[in-house]
């Protein structure tokens, strides 16, 4: 073979070598390509969805069964996940209870606090929806007034001996309800104030 010859031969195998080369790259920029929209955006949707909110939104709270801390020395109710369990605690008149099985009473929690002074009850309950929730607040107030208890203070009812208060009030599909007894008139009025005060921040009232 001449060298003429030869060098035609090496020239076509070397481009041969360059083609199949740039063909590889080609499918392994595809596969890639591919391989972004089927997880890339996906998982770019997924950081949008895990980053924090703004604005309105960002102020609503991560827990839609928000409790605030009471303080004082906590009784474990950390299984009560749902209103079967809140009945169980038996610390509600039957008045009471139906007004929650009617508005629907779903998922709730509870707290409960004790105090040298007194004790204070937290039940936080979810219900069908925000205007049943409404509804219930309104009836829970009402059957306190029956009850004997008067308005003290913003979402407030106290007892006429100043040993009980009660607090009712809603938060979208959310019904709050707090309860604090104990001996001292002044203490069970200021134990309450705090409570309440840390519970509105973290479930604002709607009314």
């Amino acid at each position: 073979m001449s060298r003429t010859n030869q060098g035609m031969t090496m020239r076509r195998s070397e481009l041969r070598r360059v083609v199949g080369s740039l063909v590889i790259l080609a499918v392994l920029l595809a596969i890639a390509a591919g391989s972004w929209f089927a997880w890339g955006s996906e998982l770019e949707l997924a950081g949008a969805r895990d980053a924090r909110p703004v604005g309105e939104e960002g102020r609503l709270p991560a827990d839609p069964l928000a409790m605030a801390d009471m303080g004082g020395v906590h009784e474990n109710y950390e299984p009560v996940r749902t209103f079967q369990g809140v009945r169980r605690v038996d610390f509600m008149t039957p008045e009471e209870l139906a007004a929650y099985e009617t508005a629907g009473a779903a998922g709730a929690r509870m707290s409960v606090s004790i105090f040298p002074e007194g004790k204070a009850t937290l039940a936080v309950v979810q219900v069908r929806d925000a205007a049943a929730a409404r509804n219930a607040a309104t009836e829970l107030e009402a059957l306190q007034t029956g009850y004997g208890l008067q308005p003290a203070d913003p979402h407030v009812q106290l007892a006429p001996d100043g040993s009980l208060t009660r607090s009712v009030y809603s938060h979208d599909n959310v019904v709050v309800r707090l309860e604090v007894r104990g001996d001292a008139r002044d203490w069970v009025r200021t134990k309450t104030a705090e409570i309440i005060a840390a519970q509105l921040e973290a479930l604002p009232a709607d009314e």
